[in-house]
């Protein structure tokens, strides 16, 4: 957030984000719910309650009638409110002087993350704007102001360092099954986040004379590949069970004919899995077969 130590107005400061963010959630949005509408069959799970649709596009945090947590109707969006949150508490800080700002507005985020530590509010919406993760956005001013001074100075290898741990780490945790909670959250991607952050600020020297057309503006439509992205909780919260239709993930899209390879023994044809007892096809059973004699010839 480079504004930190710039002289831009509130109101620019807002408009700029509200145009760069809103009108690509609100189309998705909007395609969910008139989906949703026309099609009822294919979201069977999903329950519509207006004043939670009205929460989603005024990004407000809401809790979802579907399944109990505090998320969007298109849940993709639910790091909206917390951005929007930010944006709002920036631009008042544009109001002081920048030796202020620089370090009354993450002052002022870090309290509240402490504060959701300590006090555990019940509530929605403090919930949402005491949540730790809200102690990143202060890390991002710092860093941002370390990066617009010269600050981050490092040798490729050590950038390279810091890239990896900040990949491995959440890894290392979602394998060893390590609990992920209020108190581990920014240990376990909150930390790596910025190492990765870190990183990538020390090797955009390079990254500019590798960098080309192509990837620039798939960096620029990043945001709305991220809403229009699958998301594992959006795909369990709908579905098509009977109509021939796949069940659709977090993007719109059906693909026919799947069911139909289900229901003769597997996905794809392969045989399922023992434990379902659903019978093989002919083919994959002379196949099993095949596989056993070549099994038991070997052992002799």
């Amino acid at each position: 957030m480079t504004t930190v130590d710039t002289d831009s107005s509130p109101a620019t400061f807002l408009w700029r984000r509200i145009a760069r963010i809103v009108p690509a959630y609100w189309i998705f949005t909007t395609i969910l719910l008139l989906t949703v509408l026309v099609l009822p069959g294919l979201f069977k799970q999903l329950k519509l309650d207006w004043a939670h649709v009205a929460a989603s596009y005024v990004f407000l945090p809401w809790v979802s009638p579907t399944d109990g947590h505090i998320a969007p109707l298109l849940v993709q969006g639910w790091t909206l409110a917390y951005e929007m949150f930010f944006y709002v508490v920036f631009a008042a800080g544009l109001m002081m002087n920048q030796r202020l700002r620089a370090f009354a507005i993450p002052a002022l985020l870090m309290a509240l993350a402490i504060a959701g530590l300590l006090l555990a509010p019940q509530t929605t919406a403090l919930k949402t704007y005491t949540a730790p993760r809200i102690a990143e956005f202060a890390a991002g001013i710092w860093l941002a102001m370390a990066w617009r001074h010269g600050a981050i100075k490092l040798a490729r290898w050590q950038a390279a360092l810091l890239l990896a741990m900040g990949l491995a780490i959440p890894v290392l945790a979602t394998v060893t099954g390590i609990a992920i909670n209020d108190r581990t959250v920014l240990a376990l991607f909150g930390l790596p986040a910025l190492l990765v952050v870190v990183a990538g600020l020390a090797l955009e020297a390079d990254a500019k004379e590798m960098a080309v057309a192509q990837g620039l503006r798939l960096g620029d439509a990043s945001y709305s590949t991220y809403l229009g992205a699958r998301d594992d909780r959006f795909g369990r919260l709908q579905g098509l069970d009977r109509s021939g239709l796949q069940r659709p993930s977090g993007s719109l899209l059906l693909r026919p004919g799947r069911p139909r390879l289900e229901r003769r023994g597997g996905l794809g044809g392969l045989p399922p899995d023992r434990a379902t007892g659903t019978p093989r096809p002919a083919a994959c059973r002379r196949t099993a077969a095949r596989y056993s004699r070549v099994s038991r010839l070997r052992r002799v």
